[in-house]
């Protein structure tokens, strides 16, 4: 599975075309990624059709905020509310580990919407009791350079993650992740996903063919095909897929939640709606994110040609 980290609505769309699992959506990438604008967000909502998870940082640099910037945070959260799928973000304490009662706060605030606990784990001096702090918080994934520059460094430390996490959360590697080093990193780590701002040279966009590269390698663990459950959601600007969990060595089944007109049926838990559940293939269901998409299309044609 992979998340593709995009600065821009250009790359968003690219990370789309070419399969992405999910996007992080920021801005600022010379700092590591930055909250977006709502604008951005609302933009970008409005063509993808993917999860978008949304970057809460309001500056670059350490992870110890002010009240002031904790406010910021909270309330890009509450306006992002009905746009974003899920929200990224990390708080440490002035003595460099993870603040459990401010994190927890803003998980809260998210309202049952997945949260990724990202980099700041890797400023940790100890990243497994770190890795404690962040499960008592309510987070559902970690990401995660194994406290090295780089994924591929830190492989040893992401592979120990993973094993003493197992089944509490999700550990995703990222930091310099490519085409060029994923398979060695899947084989070293066994991760199931994986994250990268896919870009080739100083563009600044992200780029499709390496996306398609890497999908390659991510869609498989262990060189068995992967299974992964997906949950949709309406929100004002339509319906997304929501990307919930996976099971390594399971046949390419989708557990695909739909929510129902009629607004019946059994609650799903983690579907962030009422819906049902039915297993589908994955052709069957990228026929249905097909149709889907083209029904939001034609509706979108039609308001422009109406003048709305």
């Amino acid at each position: 599975m992979l998340e593709v980290a995009c600065f821009n609505i250009e790359s968003a769309l690219n990370a789309q075309d070419a399969g992405a699992d999910r996007i992080e959506l920021c801005t600022n990438y010379e700092v590591g990624g930055t909250t977006p604008s709502y604008e951005m967000l609302k933009g970008s909502r409005a063509s993808i059709r993917i999860p978008i998870f949304a970057m809460i940082r309001p500056r670059g640099g350490n992870f110890i905020y002010t009240a002031t910037e904790l406010q910021e945070m909270k309330t890009a959260i509450m306006h992002f509310q009905d746009e974003a799928d899920g929200f990224v973000f990390g708080i440490l304490d002035e003595a460099g580990n993870v603040d459990i009662p401010k994190n927890r706060e803003l998980v809260v605030l998210a309202d049952s919407k997945p949260c990724t606990f990202h980099r700041a784990i890797d400023q940790t001096a100890d990243s497994l009791k770190a890795a404690n702090d962040i499960i008592q918080c309510g987070f559902r994934t970690i990401l995660t350079s194994g406290s090295e520059p780089t994924a591929l460094d830190g492989a040893e430390t992401i592979a120990k993650l993973i094993e003493y996490c197992k089944g509490k959360i999700e550990i995703m590697p990222g930091g310099s992740i490519r085409s060029t080093n994923i398979a060695q990193l899947q084989e070293r780590t066994t991760a199931h996903w994986y994250h990268s701002a896919a870009m080739i040279g100083e563009i600044g966009v992200a780029d499709e063919n390496e996306i398609n590269r890497m999908n390659s390698y991510s869609s498989t663990s262990n060189g068995e095909t992967t299974s992964y459950r997906e949950a949709t959601h309406t929100n004002p600007s339509g319906t997304t897929v929501q990307t919930e969990s996976r099971e390594p060595g399971q046949p390419a089944i989708q557990e695909r939640y739909t929510v129902p007109s009629s607004g019946t049926g059994a609650a799903v838990e983690g579907a962030g709606a009422r819906g049902r559940i039915e297993d589908v293939t994955d052709e069957e269901a990228q026929k249905a994110r097909d149709k889907e998409y083209e029904e939001r299309m034609e509706g979108e044609y039609a308001k422009r040609e109406g003048g709305a």
